[in-house]
């Protein structure tokens, strides 16, 4: 140990001892330990195994679970989808229903203003062959002694046909001598009623071609047409509608033919002239022309010096039941319907108008349509 105060070792201790005791205690103890930890380590892997194989079998629980969710779950929703496709299948058949008894509702309301003017303008030919026939068969009838006296004489010159020279008594005939010659008959005016009564009859007949034209109804629904063509019956058809106060006129150049539903765009045109003529007060002008687009399709215009259409009003023309008519006049359904059939057929319908000036309504068939 160190003195005090210095740092000389000045004494040792020695001390000797028999550990032998404790470190076997403390071998016993390690060994104890040592078994304990393999026991705990044996029941945690046990454990571990017990908890694996509940976690294995709750998983495949769990995931048939889910799996058989997921399969009701797709099965409702299936299901659902099936009846959703359904119902819209039905709604959409409903639809086209509502639009062709719409379309036909339209169509019928133009068909009978049609059948109106055709009819005014076929009584005009009507009345005066009916008049013509009547003072025709008048003329014909007072012809009927004439006819006879000379067929009597014809045939008594017939019985003497083998000798040089015939004698005819006229004191025979005097008296129906004296008949033809009091008569005022004028043949050529005979032949003149009846070439008003075949030039009449020409007339109901260009009627007739053309409102079997206008209709189409003995043809099928798409055929290969020439616009202007069809046009030039649409024109004639809407001259027996609209007010003799408005000219129309017509300027056609050479266009492509397409493959469409004739009676559908006859509506389309017939409609749009309909309401040109509509549009203008007192006396006016309507343009119907073609002409070819760049892109080898067809476009046909409609122009008139109407009263025009309202800003305001523009966006909504073509929606369903508008119409700026007084009620009971106007169905609304015109210009949607036109517009519908314009993009069944793959075009366009676009109006530039001036209010108070009129407007100008354009039908752009695509070159899709043109035929080879």
């Amino acid at each position: 140990m160190l003195a005090p105060g210095s740092d000389q070792i000045v004494g040792v201790f020695e001390i000797y001892s028999d550990v032998t005791p404790f470190l076997n205690q403390i071998k016993q103890t390690a060994i104890g330990i040592g078994q304990k930890a393999a026991d705990i380590q044996a029941k945690v892997k046990h454990a571990a195994v017990e908890n694996q194989a509940k976690v294995e079998q709750f998983s495949i629980l769990s995931v048939g679970v889910v799996v058989g969710v997921l399969g009701l779950l797709y099965a409702i929703l299936f299901v659902v989808v099936r009846r959703a496709q359904t119902i819209i299948n039905h709604q959409e058949e409903e639809r086209k229903l509502s639009h062709q008894r719409l379309s036909q509702s339209e169509k019928m309301a133009s068909l009978g203003q049609m059948v109106a003017g055709i009819a005014h303008q076929l009584n005009t030919p009507l009345a005066f062959s009916e008049n013509n026939v009547q003072m025709a068969k008048e003329a014909v009838d007072t012809l009927a002694l004439p006819v006879q006296t000379v067929q009597e004489l014809a045939k008594r010159s017939k019985a003497a046909a083998d000798q040089d020279q015939v004698t005819i008594d006229v004191s025979e005939f005097h008296q129906e001598l004296e008949h033809i010659d009091a008569l005022d008959t004028d043949v050529e005016k005979i032949s003149s009623m009846l070439d008003d009564i075949y030039n009449g009859v020409g007339q109901m007949a260009e009627m007739v071609t053309h409102l079997r034209d206008f209709t189409h109804l003995d043809q099928r629904q798409r055929q290969d047409v020439d616009v202007t063509h069809t046009l030039r019956s649409v024109v004639y058809i809407a001259k027996t509608v609209i007010s003799n106060r408005v000219e129309l006129i017509e300027a056609y150049h050479d266009v492509p033919r397409i493959e469409c539903d004739v009676s559908q765009l006859n509506q389309v045109f017939l409609n749009l002239i309909n309401n040109a003529a509509q549009a203008i007060v007192g006396h006016g002008t309507i343009w119907v022309r073609t002409q070819p687009t760049p892109q080898g399709g067809v476009q046909i215009e409609v122009e008139d010096t109407g009263c025009g259409i309202a800003d305001d009003i523009l966006p909504c023309i073509f929606d369903l039941y508008f119409t700026t008519k007084p009620q009971g006049e106007g169905t609304g359904m015109g210009l949607h319907i036109a517009k519908d059939i314009i993009d069944q057929h793959g075009g366009k319908i676009e109006v530039q108008t001036v209010y108070g000036k009129g407007s100008v309504f354009t039908v752009t068939l695509p070159a899709s349509l043109v035929h080879d």
